[in-house]
């Protein structure tokens, strides 16, 4: 069985000076900024790695005492099972009397993090969430108060815990990277392509706003290319320039607010644009040949 083994010190039991404000709408929560410290407890953790549940317990101080009192008690939770512990290199967890204690009970073997790796140990996290849960915002009269509310919440947390079959385990699910004749075929499968087009359309064509934003492309573009053409070919009848700034502008709003799957707002423009166009062009071939307007 591996645990991890740590202290959380200094938890300091604060009661603020006025009570604090709740959350409402449009107003967070608020506190005031002075407190009355009402003393301190340091909480000992062990935590099991394979279920997260947590052996813990609030002293006083965290001298060798507190922790050898505190290994004694993780040794009668587990009574008959091998325990590997492991801590940081704090000076408690090598005293005399804990190494004393440690040679006289061979199954309980320790293991030390590196230096200044504490971080590494598991229980940081729970005492992180221990720490957000149910003390960083709490108030308490005193450290009685402050002990009872961490026992209380360490005892939801191991409740809650999810329990773990003792059966079978599953097989391990092996990951392979794909081929490229896979991914050509899974990307021509008609499946796939029902589920991109939507349900109702047919495997291989195109959705509706694709066929749209061509549409879109295609008509702003020759109304486009009508009014310039015609402007410059045909010289510049009395109605021509307007009519050709005209089909330009919508065209080109439609060109420039064209996407893959382009709005009916876009056709309207679209199609304004290319009626001016050819308009313009009419009117300027009418004007070329009999040499009036």
């Amino acid at each position: 069985m591996v645990l991890c083994v740590d202290e959380k010190s200094q938890i300091q039991a604060l009661d603020r000076t006025a009570p604090i404000l709740p959350m409402q709408p449009h107003l967070i929560e608020r506190r005031t900024p002075d407190y009355v410290r009402n003393g301190t407890s340091t909480l000992f953790a062990a935590l099991e790695v394979a279920t997260g549940k947590v052996t813990a317990a609030c002293k006083p101080r965290h001298r060798n005492q507190e922790f050898l009192a505190f290994l004694k008690q993780v040794a009668r939770a587990y009574p008959s099972q091998e325990l590997h512990l492991i801590m940081d290199n704090y000076a408690a967890h090598k005293h005399a009397n804990v190494r004393t204690w440690l040679d006289a009970n061979p199954r309980i073997q320790i293991h030390f993090t590196p230096t200044h790796a504490s971080w590494m140990n598991l229980v940081e996290v729970f005492f992180g969430i221990i720490e957000r849960q149910a003390i960083r915002r709490g108030t308490f009269r005193s450290v009685k108060e402050l002990n009872a509310k961490i026992r209380a919440f360490i005892d939801g947390w191991n409740t809650d815990r999810p329990i773990r079959s003792s059966g079978p385990k599953p097989p391990a699910r092996s990951w392979q990277k794909p081929t490229v004749q896979q991914l050509r075929t899974q990307t021509t499968s008609p499946a796939i392509t029902r589920t991109v087009n939507g349900p109702g359309q047919p495997a291989n064509s195109a959705p509706a706003s694709q066929t749209r934003g061509r549409a879109v492309s295609a008509l702003s573009g020759t109304g486009f290319g009508l009014g310039i053409a015609a402007f410059f070919l045909f010289g510049f009848p009395v109605l021509g320039p307007l009519i050709c700034i005209a089909a330009i502008v919508f065209s080109t709003i439609a060109l420039l607010q064209r996407v893959p799957g382009a709005s009916k707002k876009d056709m309207v423009f679209a199609i304004i644009g290319l009626a001016l166009g050819a308009i313009y062009t009419l009117m300027a071939l009418i004007w070329a040949v009999t040499g009036r307007m």
